[in-house]
């Protein structure tokens, strides 16, 4: 559904671009426009993305739960059950990690600090537009 949105915001922008080249003048109020349809497009892209790093973050908490549960639950043979423990040991010590190069970890925050950039910059270049 996300993805089906961003490629609506797309087509409403390169629609907005051929009004300007009908109109044959960049009139301020489709200038905001788009810039506001280009800035939640790539809102709405930023959070497709961090919503899936986050179910994967998720998904390892459900392998470790699962394991726990075979370990407690189930009698295995020993060769298996030390197995299931290697796992498990693997990838409790290694959690996933989504990266910017390594800058910074994908997850809400991110977007939460990206919202917030984007709403500061916007009030500033509205205070200094001449109406």
């Amino acid at each position: 559904m996300l993805i089906d949105l961003q490629i609506l915001f797309s087509h409403i922008y390169i629609l907005g671009q051929i009004m300007i080249g009908i109109v044959g003048q960049h009139t301020l109020v489709i200038m905001i426009l788009l810039t506001l349809l280009s800035a939640l497009e790539f809102v709405i892209l930023l959070f497709n993305l961090i919503y899936r790093c986050e179910k994967a973050y998720e998904r390892r908490d459900d392998i470790i739960s699962i394991l726990d549960h075979i370990l407690v639950d189930k009698y295995i043979n020993p060769l298996k059950k030390e197995t299931l423990l290697d796992l498990r040991s693997l990838v409790y010590s290694r959690p996933i990690q989504f990266t910017a190069a390594n800058f910074y970890r994908l997850e809400y925050s991110l977007l939460v600090a990206f919202c917030s950039v984007l709403t500061t910059y916007t009030i500033i270049l509205m205070q200094n537009l001449k109406l």
